[in-house]
Parts: structure tokens; C-alpha cells; sequence
């Protein structure tokens, strides 16, 4: 069966920066590149500015956390009241788009050994306790992605290829292997560029 692919890119140089595909929006609205439905990469995934400090000379990446379930993070500091306690309020589609929440807190400014989650959350908030009356504390909620999307489609963490790759690679050359074998091999792409034509 051949390759099933929509638009396929290709970047010709063996070495220096290159791209196969390039998308851009004007519209602070837009996207240059808008994926409906599942998006994937082989290599690392990443925002790239000019760097701030070097910004003529040098790029600024910061790259994606990734991990084998889909998840949604939410965070923030609180102040602790009188008793030590405090309610935070999660964004009100928390509950929508998300199970399975995980949490972590972080005291700011006094030990506090007693902090821990007295409620979980309930009605899009939870609530703090057993800190110090005054003290701030750090939150991180992690949760799993569970719209209607991810509950219609799901997610694999290992999945099996399809017959027509197996037996092939997204990278050949990382296990040994030739090029022929890449699932994305094509001998017309992958052989040297034909030399230009003279003028």
C-alpha cells in the first residue's frame, strides 16, 4: 500500500537550517500550521523566539514535557487565611476536560509540614489546609485530557504499526539500519538532487 499523506515536504540541504514545510499567518488570530485532529513528531517539539538578549545572533528555544497520557497543567499561588487554609478556583470547564487530577503544593516563606489537599476537587475548586496563617503557598494540578474528543477518539501510548510498516522505521539510522527502510523512504526524494540547468 503506498504512503497515505496529504502533503508531503522535503528539505534538500544535508546540512544547515532547512525546512520542509513552512506555514505563516498574519492574523494574530491565525495559524500558520493547524492540525485537525492528532499531531505528531519524531524529534523533540518546541517554541522558538529570537533570544532576547542576543536576539541578531542567536535563537531562544524552550522545548514541550511530554509524557505517555495526554495531560492538561493548571497552576498558581494562594494566600493562606487566618487558618491556615485557602479555596482555589480552577477555570469553570476544569471538570469538562479533565479526570484524574494529581496535585502539588509548595510552601512559600515557612516550613509547612502539615500542608495537604483537604478537598479535593469539587465544583471546578479545592481546598488547602495546615498551612501558615498569612504564608503563601505554590499549586500545580496535573489532569488527564478528557473532552469529548479524547473520549470519542482515546489515545494509545504504545501502539502497534500498521502492516505496511512494520519492519520499517521513522529513523532507519538510529538502529543500524539503511535508509531503504525508513517508512517514509522514497528513492525519487532521497537520491542527490539533479544538478540545475544552465541558464
Amino acid at each position: 500500500m503506498a504512503p497515505q499523506y496529504g502533503v508531503f515536504g522535503y528539505a534538500w540541504d544535508l546540512t544547515g537550517s532547512s525546512q520542509g514545510v513552512v506555514g505563516q499567518a498574519e492574523s494574530r488570530d491565525g495559524y500558520g500550521v493547524f492540525s485537525l485532529g492528532r499531531f505528531a513528531a519524531s524529534g523533540t517539539k518546541s517554541w522558538i523566539i529570537d533570544h532576547p538578549i542576543h536576539p541578531e545572533t542567536y535563537y531562544l528555544n524552550h522545548f514541550c514535557t511530554e509524557g505517555p497520557e495526554p495531560y492538561n497543567a493548571y497552576s498558581g499561588v494562594v494566600e493562606l487565611d487566618a487558618n491556615g487554609e485557602a479555596w482555589v478556583q480552577l477555570p469553570d470547564y476544569f471538570e469538562l476536560i479533565n479526570r484524574s487530577p494529581r496535585y502539588l503544593l509548595t510552601p512559600i516563606g515557612a516550613p509547612m509540614p502539615n500542608l495537604h489537599i483537604a478537598q479535593e476537587v469539587q465544583g471546578n475548586r479545592f481546598k488547602i489546609a495546615g498551612g501558615v496563617p498569612g504564608k503563601k503557598v505554590s499549586w500545580r494540578v496535573e489532569a488527564i485530557r478528557n473532552d469529548r474528543w479524547v473520549q470519542h477518539y482515546g489515545y494509545q501510548t504504545e501502539q502497534e504499526k500498521p502492516r505496511e510498516q512494520q519492519g520499517k522505521y521513522l529513523h532507519p539510522e538510529l538502529y543500524g539500519q539503511p535508509k531503504e527502510r525508513g517508512i517514509f523512504y522514497h528513492p525519487d526524494l532521497n537520491r542527490s538532487r539533479a544538478p540545475e540547468r544552465s541558464k
